[in-house]
């Protein structure tokens, strides 16, 4: 079987990887839009949380998670108005602006989630 890689020729991860999207608004269609963005890693929201914030959980292999998640910063390099801030975090708690995401700092980070 041949090795699968991703956009950027990275290798994949075979098990999927779950990662915390914390959106810095509520605003309903903001929320949304990013969700649609982000359907094809699942994204799942968090019931009410204290802080002004939205929570996502996404589930994915690596490839698809990185993939998606710049696609998600592309998106959000062209908006009209101001986009919300965006932070990845890992299962150690490690996290990463996604206005600074790349596929290089996105696959350290899903690879620290593993270790």
């Amino acid at each position: 079987m041949a090795a699968t890689t991703d956009r950027e020729g990275g290798p994949t991860m075979a098990d999927d990887v779950m990662l915390e999207i914390e959106i810095d608004s509520t605003d309903e269609a903001t929320v949304r839009a990013i969700e649609e963005a982000l359907a094809e890693v699942g994204p799942q929201r968090w019931g009410q949380t204290r802080e002004v914030v939205t929570i996502l959980t996404i589930a994915a292999g690596a490839v698809a998670l990185v993939n998606a998640l710049l696609d998600l910063k592309k998106r959000l390099e062209k908006p009209a108005t101001p986009p919300p801030t965006i932070v990845i975090k890992n299962v150690n708690r490690l996290e990463l602006n996604i206005s600074d995401a790349t596929s290089e700092t996105l696959r350290e980070l899903i690879e620290s989630s593993s270790d």
